[in-house]
């Protein structure tokens, strides 16, 4: 199913108290609990495809498609920048 239910919601808030965009220190309960691998592409609603981002970076990985979201394991990100800089994102 597309949408979380509630407890995982809660699991990925806690291993991830803020949006997993680099520097962005919004709160994950205000945060979109989002697929790093598309829904619509094939991703699973599990916590191993799922993270917070607060809207605004929610929406720069959706439509900057020069920008790469990784999850190789449970609340491990690695992002990509366009310039090819990586920032690694790990759990709290």
């Amino acid at each position: 199913r597309y949408r979380p239910p509630a407890a995982m919601q809660r699991l990925i808030q806690r291993r991830h108290p803020t949006c997993v965009f680099p520097h962005c220190t919004r709160r994950a309960t205000q945060c979109d609990v989002d697929h790093t691998v598309p829904y619509d592409k094939g991703g699973r609603t599990c916590k191993c495809n799922l993270a917070p981002l607060c809207r605004t970076h929610h929406r720069v990985i959706k439509q900057h498609p020069s920008w790469t979201l990784l999850q190789p394991w449970p609340g491990l990100l690695v992002w990509i920048t366009p310039a090819g800089k990586w920032h690694i994102v790990t759990p709290q």
